[in-house]
């Protein structure tokens, strides 16, 4: 399994009013991918996993050997 948690930071005060209502609207609604912040009321937090669920098959084997070996002489995950 290959993922990625992707967050995006918004601040509410460069958003117009309709994307602010739309946020809020969304959080109301009890949408677990849009957070506020607790620090500061003004930020939003966009939560996603991108690149789920991809097969580990020989393509990504052969990747991963050819890259620790090779480019990285290591750990090719970072």
């Amino acid at each position: 399994m290959d993922y990625s948690i992707l967050v995006i930071v918004v601040d509410a005060n460069r958003l117009p009013d309709e994307k602010k209502n739309y946020i809020e609207d969304e959080i109301a609604a009890g949408n677990i991918r849009i957070l506020k912040s607790a620090k500061n009321p003004n930020y939003y937090y966009f939560v996603g996993i991108i690149d789920y669920f991809q097969l580990y098959d020989f393509q990504k084997r052969a990747e991963r050997f050819l890259k620790s070996n090779i480019k990285c002489r290591g750990d090719p995950s970072s």
